[in-house]
């Protein structure tokens, strides 16, 4: 009886802890899951930005090249500033909507491009 009794307390014990790591690794992945969420919407933000962005340099007929300034690498606000106030203020506009500072904005978009350029199969 008394060997079943301690058999059963290791038992008990070992479920217990499997039950502890089981709870753990649900923790985590919950975590992880979140944080994937919190990408996600980051990046549709960034994105509709950019697409707005877009939108207003069309609108107002400006050259199809005109995005190319935003995204030219090193390029920075006041660089931007110096070279097309137009585009610039249209930076300023939609990030200031969206609440993302314009040298934000602008590294994400330097970055995107970056990306499309050093896509795999190149």
């Amino acid at each position: 009886m008394k060997k079943q009794l301690e058999k059963n307390a290791s038992d008990n014990t070992a479920l217990r802890e499997r039950m502890e790591k089981m709870e753990l690794e649900e923790i985590k992945r919950m975590k992880k899951e979140k944080n994937q969420e919190k990408q996600l919407l980051i990046r549709d933000m960034f994105l509709k930005c950019k697409i707005q962005i877009l939108q207003k340099i069309k609108k107002q007929k400006l050259p199809n090249t005109t995005y190319d300034i935003c995204t030219k690498q090193g390029a920075d606000e006041q660089s931007l500033l110096a070279v097309n106030p137009g585009v610039h203020k249209i930076l300023v506009e939609v990030s200031q909507e969206f609440g993302i500072e314009p040298k934000l904005m602008l590294l994400y978009l330097q970055q995107k491009k970056i990306e499309r350029n050093v896509s795999p199969g190149r």
